[in-house]
């Protein structure tokens, strides 16, 4: 449970690959979470949660940087001094569907490789059909 004015939690994880594969690791977690983001650029995104009986809501916003990602939950009503752990729980879910992706995506690539033609046909596809 934080205490402060108001109350926050942020932690700090090293990247394992690229930034676009962190970004699509943002965004699939937000979309996981059904958290509505914006983005004031490629490498921000910040949300904000709903309102529940335990707390008035949180910013989240998440910060990539140069082989690590910043993550940071704090609470919406400024006059709030505890958070009841809101704040940790809500990086904490963040984090796990982003990792979960990200190591994904780093172990096995991306769904849309680049030596895909125009029409989605791998070189195999190609091959066969031009027989």
């Amino acid at each position: 449970m934080a205490v402060g004015f108001p109350p926050s939690y942020s932690t700090e994880l090293e990247l394992l690959g690229d930034r676009q594969f962190a970004r699509n690791a943002v965004v699939y977690s937000f979309d996981i979470l059904g958290w509505k983001y914006s983005t004031s650029d490629l490498d921000h995104f910040q949300t904000t949660t709903s309102i529940n009986p335990s707390s008035w809501g949180e910013n989240v916003s998440v910060a990539l940087e140069y082989g690590s990602i910043k993550v940071r939950s704090i609470c919406r009503c400024p006059l709030q001094i505890f958070d009841w752990g809101k704040n940790k729980q809500n990086v904490d879910r963040f984090l796990v569907h982003f990792s979960q992706k990200e190591i994904r995506d780093h172990k096995i690539g991306t769904d849309d490789p680049t030596h895909w033609d125009d029409s989605g046909k791998t070189p195999l596809q190609r091959a066969l059909t031009d027989e």
